[in-house]
């Protein structure tokens, strides 16, 4: 394998990786398990705060959001990973590709719970569509009942 392309992603493949998080305790055991992968560089945690929330603030959820992203940082940082944060507001499934080419990530590190139709079943609706839309490689952590 040659190109620019196979240059930039399969050597260094974990060199930075987006965590999108939305806070549940499989998606920080996710971003925990990102961490542990040989050859990380830096970790970017990304929340979207889906604008098709209803009756939401949006401020307060921001707030909130902020907090409950620091807690998740702490275990990577232990592991001597460099991390960033990033919170925005809008659909989840288009944010997170765009995010991904704008900070150029080498990798997307993504949870699934596989509910819904034979699609969600094997990827979930969330990850199918950034999987989809993005032009980065996607890795896909499948979730287990507890």
């Amino acid at each position: 394998m040659k190109g620019k392309a196979f240059e930039k992603f399969c050597p260094m493949i974990f060199s930075r990786i987006l965590c999108p998080v939305n806070f549940s305790a499989f998606s920080e055991k996710t971003t925990v398990l990102a961490g542990s992968m040989k050859g990380v560089g830096e970790i970017i945690l990304l929340h979207v705060i889906n604008k098709d929330k209803s009756g939401s603030n949006h401020g307060e959820d921001i707030t909130t959001a902020e907090h409950q992203i620091k807690a998740i940082c702490e275990p990577i940082v232990a592991q001597g990973i460099k991390v960033r944060t990033i919170i925005v507001t809008g659909k989840p499934e288009h944010e997170i590709p765009q995010i991904a080419s704008d900070e150029d990530v080498s990798l997307i590190w993504m949870r699934v719970t596989g509910k819904g139709c034979l699609h969600d079943f094997f990827f979930g609706s969330l990850v199918h569509d950034v999987i989809m839309k993005s032009t980065r490689p996607v890795i896909v952590i499948r979730s287990h009942p507890e």
